[in-house]
């Protein structure tokens, strides 16, 4: 199933698209603000008394409300009654508050088609309904023939136009299990193939053995002058098979095939060719069922609680391993205008604004924090990225790149490639930088691990000439930049981690100190909870009483220590969140 991420607030459903980031080889939906839709939403907030007072609506309404302005926008929007202060594409940017609204919509009617058909992946059932929605001259019509009178909701009545839209695709019969065999891409198909533990040369061949037959089944059916237009894509015969492999044989002695074809010993048969196929099948099937998944089934996606969340994180395990990450906080103590605040028996370097702790320790977003500190959100990134690129150089300078990287890229051409390990990531990012090489030197390549298989340190350059060994050093070089351009990637995403792990350690430690504290009494008998000596400090405490403490704890040292208020209900959530989290994870039998 997909799942739509619940909006922190309901004006989320007009200013914000469904996107997806990889993570472990899944698919996690979220939801990714559009600034245009946002700053539009804002504005007829703060001049259109109107929506203005749909806004201060509880949610559900709002959001029914809502819908309806942008549609009556959207069909009935004149230039003769513009306001001034409203854009010239006020139309165009109401259809595209609809189609923000309408994801959920999209998302909803997958998962009620998924079990009817199986055979149609649940990316192209989102792709063909999103696409569908996003087609603002089909989606207007729509909208013009939608009568409110009729009783039935907005959202509802373009629901059961969805439905009957996937509907109608399914009874077309352009699904099947052969239609998305031939038009996954290659990509995607290797994808599936090493996620299911498949490895070279195997891939490969199932790869070349696949762009082979696809040939043939195109000929065969889909051009076929008998096949009806429109109809299912029939299931290959024997025959088909047979005819992929005579020329898969073929073109396996030519000199321009991979090393992995031309390797390939034996005449392939028709019977092992359907394997292969179905074997990538399979493959796709497999993947497929477990790609799309909620963020509720990541514990700690966003909010690593402990530096062992970096252990985990994707980045090669040797690239940083004579770094310490005390150099990190090292080099943030000695950042300009950096203050200290005095956490228990730590003094936590945070800039003036205080952003990074906010940011990455209580995981506010840059947009909470632009209202809370009311400072423009652009300001805040820039603040952030200044102080990442300082640690990034550091770190750049300890793992010093240039100093080894072209040797790397050097003995791994002639001693690991094409056999390498793509569980490695330097490995697998060398792979992908080969095979986006272009005809010529990927042939270059071919033809020197022909005349040496292994190439590794018998190969004696002195047998190449001058033009070979400018084509080598090219193809060295650019494999270099490519892994140049990688590392500065896992760098960033090592910095973040690193910054999420120190701001967050340096709340537990404020949390824990509160708890081992007599304040924590103090502040719970102030707040009502009715704690006694008796009680026991913490031993018998009713998480939500505690929660509540934690809340006003660092509501009074946010305010003391750092100077700032929050009193946006939607960040206190997801503060709560973190609290909540470092509550359960609490031993209260110490406390007794």
């Amino acid at each position: 199933m997909v799942y739509f991420p619940e909006p922190r607030h309901f004006a989320e459903r007009f200013t914000s698209v469904l996107a997806f980031t990889s993570e472990g080889g899944r698919l996690i939906p979220r939801l990714q603000s559009q600034p245009r839709l946002r700053r539009n939403f804002e504005l007829y907030r703060a001049n259109h008394p109107e929506f203005a007072l749909l806004c201060d609506r509880p949610s559900h309404e709002a959001e029914t409300e809502l819908a309806l302005f942008w549609r009556d926008l959207a069909i009935n929007g004149s230039p003769d009654d513009r306001e001034a202060w409203e854009s010239f594409r006020r139309e165009q940017l109401a259809i595209a508050h609809l189609i923000s609204f309408f994801e959920r919509t999209c998302c909803q009617v997958v998962n009620q088609s998924a079990s009817h058909c199986p055979e149609l992946p649940i990316e192209d059932s989102l792709s063909i309904l999103r696409g569908t929605v996003g087609n603002e001259q089909q989606l207007k019509e729509w909208l013009e023939k939608y009568d409110p009178q009729r009783g039935a909701l907005l959202e509802t009545y373009i629901h059961q136009i969805l439905r009957n839209t996937l509907k109608a695709e399914l009874n077309f019969g352009r699904v099947s299990k052969w239609r998305r065999f031939y038009k996954t891409s290659e990509e995607d198909l290797k994808y599936a193939l090493e996620m299911n533990g498949y490895r070279e040369p195997q891939i490969t061949q199932f790869l070349w053995g696949r762009k082979i037959f696809k040939k043939v089944y195109l000929i065969n059916h889909i051009q076929s002058p008998t096949r009806i237009s429109g109809s299912k894509w029939l299931e290959p015969k024997l025959e088909d098979f047979q005819e992929a492999a005579n020329c898969f044989n073929a073109e396996r002695i030519l000199p321009s095939v991979p090393l992995e074809i031309s390797s390939y010993s034996i005449d392939l048969s028709a019977l092992q060719l359907k394997r292969w196929m179905e074997n990538c099948w399979e493959s796709l099937r497999q993947t497929n069922s477990n790609t799309l998944i909620s963020t509720a089934e990541i514990p700690d996606l966003e909010t690593p609680d402990s530096p062992d969340s970096l252990d985990t994180l994707e980045t090669p395990p040797s690239l940083f391993s004579g770094f310490s990450d005390s150099q990190l906080e090292q080099e943030l103590n000695q950042c300009k205008n950096i203050l200290k605040i005095q956490i228990g028996k730590s003094s936590i370097p945070v800039d003036p604004d205080k952003v990074l702790f906010l940011y990455y320790g209580i995981n506010l977003t840059q947009s909470d924090i632009g209202k809370c500190l009311e400072i423009q959100q652009y300001k805040i990134s820039r603040l952030v990225a200044r102080y990442k690129r300082r640690l990034a150089k550091c770190l750049k300078q300890s793992s010093n790149p240039d100093g080894w990287i072209l040797q790397y890229v050097r003995r791994w051409l002639r001693s690991k490639y094409p056999t390498a390990d793509r569980s490695d990531l330097i490995e697998k990012a060398l792979i992908e930088a080969v095979e986006a090489l272009d005809s010529e030197d990927r042939r270059f390549l071919g033809d020197l691990l022909r005349r040496d298989p292994s190439f590794s340190s018998g190969f004696q350059e002195e047998s190449l000439n001058s033009e070979e060994l400018a084509t080598l050093e090219k193809i060295e070089n650019q494999l270099k930049q490519q892994l140049l351009y990688e590392l500065e990637g896992w760098i960033d995403r090592y910095i973040n981690s690193w910054l999420e792990c120190f701001y967050r350690n340096a709340l537990n430690t404020l949390l824990q100190e509160v708890t081992n504290s007599d304040l924590l009494e103090t502040l719970t008998i102030e707040n009502g909870s009715g704690l006694s000596h008796q009680d026991g400090k913490a031993k018998n405490y009713n998480t939500s009483i505690s929660l509540e403490v934690l809340e006003l704890y660092l509501q009074n040292w946010l305010t003391q220590n750092l100077g700032v208020y929050i009193e946006n209900l939607k960040s206190w959530e997801k503060i709560s969140r973190i609290l909540s989290q470092w509550l359960e994870q609490q031993d209260w039998n110490q406390y007794s």
